[in-house]
């Protein structure tokens, strides 16, 4: 019952979906759908996945059952020397993490103490050869990332070690030429960290690389393998926001760029892995910082930027209620810096492509939510 359920379908991001036909994808590894009808740790993590995402990410009773008995065979397991790490159970150690900076129960303290032993065990498997290593270690890659992003726990896997993920001619040709700011951003280099710089200029390029590749209705993924690209800038903005909490600064503008940065690297191209976890975490921090960041008069001067970050947030969030909010903050608190671009799709438009722009991925979307503050002029079917 829960697999029909229609939150299942993304539920288990990064390391596994649902998809159409009800079959379980686990990062291509077939043969660990199987284990979980016999393994029990791994039948009861994807149970907790799957009972949580049905609950709209609220942890239950269900899911208190599933997680008790998670822990109870993985402890059997890790305790008893005799008894091999195999597949199933690292991997539901990894659904387990995942489950538990969605629910934000546990500490940063306890995650990280997960993931240590997760690479541990990734460790020795890389020492010894063991099968599916290369695909556990990509899924603690991404479930690394996602926990370092949301809940700042230190990194153990860096893009760097995975040369998969360093874009080359075969795996991901980005447009040379394109390895450029785009006018908006390039206003603010003084106060960008160079890292950064360099970041949004290789986002820029992904960005023309699938506006050269992709037409019509033609999805990123059918045209190219971007996913390996998307994961090197990705992992790159959570070193950089990494870095921005560690050195204490409030930094407020230069955060929510990173979170705008990051929404807008995720969306182009989701392909089956689509879940509505960093959009929506990413959308609302972006909220949260420009709520807080003091009045809306000190932004006046960056009133394009702002612009920018609002619409990439209430564009790309995944909850209605975001969403909203977003609008209420565009019509309200920032109306001034906003006005010019909610009178004006053009002017809308011209504004976007000056900071992160890939017409492809984000033109009807934003053109969807712009129309959305328009009541009087129900949403054109030609234009979208």
């Amino acid at each position: 019952m829960l697999m029909r359920h229609k939150a299942a379908k993304q539920a288990g991001e990064p390391l596994f979906c649902i998809e159409d036909v009800g079959k379980v994808f686990f990062q291509g590894m077939d043969d660990i759908f199987q284990d979980a009808l016999t393994d029990p740790a791994l039948f009861h993590a994807l149970s907790l996945t799957l009972a949580m995402a049905a609950n709209n990410d609220v942890p239950n009773v269900e899911c208190l059952i599933h997680r008790g008995k998670v822990l109870r065979h993985v402890g059997e397991r890790l305790q008893t020397p005799a008894k091999v790490i195999n597949t199933s159970t690292i991997s539901a150690m990894l659904l387990l993490i995942g489950y538990e900076y969605r629910a934000q129960e546990a500490s940063r303290e306890s995650v990280t103490v997960q993931l240590r032993a997760v690479d541990e065990v990734a460790k020795y498997w890389r020492s010894s050869k063991r099968a599916h290593c290369d695909l556990i270690n990509r899924a603690l890659f991404w479930q690394d990332l996602m926990s370092c992003v949301i809940l700042d726990t230190p990194r153990f896997l860096s893009y760097d070690i995975f040369l998969e993920f360093i874009p080359t001619r075969d795996n991901c040709p980005m447009v040379p030429e394109s390895h450029v700011l785009r006018p908006g951003l390039l206003e603010l280099t003084d106060w960008l960290p160079i890292k950064m710089i360099t970041l949004l200029e290789d986002l820029n390029a992904l960005c023309d690389l699938v506006d050269t590749r992709c037409t019509g209705e033609d999805l990123p993924v059918k045209k190219m393998q971007i996913d390996n690209g998307q994961g090197w800038l990705e992992s790159r903005l959570g070193d950089c926001l990494s870095e921005l909490r560690a050195s204490g600064q409030h930094n407020p503008i230069y955060e929510a760029c990173i979170y705008a940065a990051y929404l807008s690297t995720y969306k182009l191209s989701t392909s089956i892995w689509e879940g509505i976890l960093m959009p929506e975490f990413c959308a609302s921090q972006i909220l949260r910082l420009l709520q807080t960041a003091g009045s809306a008069a000190r932004f006046e001067p960056l009133s394009d930027l702002v612009t920018w970050l609002l619409f990439a947030g209430g564009t790309f969030a995944a909850n209605q209620r975001t969403k909203l909010a977003f609008t209420r903050a565009i019509l309200g608190k920032y109306r001034v810096a906003t006005e010019r671009c909610v009178a004006s799709w053009d002017a809308l438009k011209e504004t976007l492509t000056r900071f992160v722009w890939c017409s492809h991925v984000m033109e009807r979307p934003v053109l969807r939510f712009w129309d959305g503050m328009h009541p009087e002029n129900p949403l054109n079917d030609g234009q979208l």
